[in-house]
């Protein structure tokens, strides 16, 4: 019997498995002052779209242990990632740091221990996700798709939809589409058989 391949998919974390923006915009809120919906955040850089008082009160709070062990959860993002793994994937949490805050790493390792079952191998750290060597990409920012596809050509690439990729023309590079958790799990049957897991 034919042995099936080892099949990698690279899952970035923040806009994609938590919701950090949301997260975010919450902790601003506390300040009592307007502030906007995730809805109204139509760039990668939550920054553009506070007044300076809000980016300084964000940032104390990126510092804080609890910002990072309660990051809430995107909706379908647990029944996705069961999914994935039915299917015989392989999953590797691709993830940048946040280097002010204290014991980030080993927090972000609970986190996705707590809420994915993942093992501290499974996690890699990292900001330039196009020279992570997987299978398939899932990921929120329109720059890391462009380079893991540009730079692993043929590859799978998902671009998470969320406000701020809404109109990125990554989506019309080839084996690139913008997609929920919900559609990531509807097409799970033929990615795999491509990738000769089925």
């Amino acid at each position: 019997m034919k042995e099936k391949p080892e099949i990698y998919i690279g899952i970035d974390c923040d806009g994609v498995l938590g919701d950090f923006t949301g997260h975010c915009l919450e902790k601003v809120r506390m300040m009592g002052e307007p502030s906007p919906k995730t809805e109204d955040i139509i760039e990668y850089r939550i920054e553009k779209f506070l007044s300076p008082e809000q980016v300084q009160y964000m940032y104390s709070a990126l510092k804080q242990k609890n910002f990072w062990a309660n990051l809430p959860l995107i909706p379908g993002a647990q029944d996705a990632i069961a999914e994935i793994k039915y299917f015989g994937f392989n999953v590797l949490y691709v993830t940048a740091a946040w280097g002010t805050c204290p014991d980030w790493q080993w927090l972000r390792a609970d986190w996705l221990k707590r809420y994915f079952d993942a093992n501290e191998d499974d996690i890699i750290i990292c900001r330039k996700k196009g020279h992570i060597l997987v299978d398939a990409m899932i990921d929120d920012y329109d720059k890391n798709i462009r380079d893991f596809v540009t730079k692993q050509p043929g590859k799978t690439a998902f671009l998470m939809a969320q406000p701020w990729n809404s109109n990125s023309s990554v989506v019309t590079l080839p084996n690139v589409c913008r997609v929920d958790w919900n559609e990531i799990i509807s097409v799970l049957p033929d990615l795999a058989y491509n990738l000769g897991l089925k």
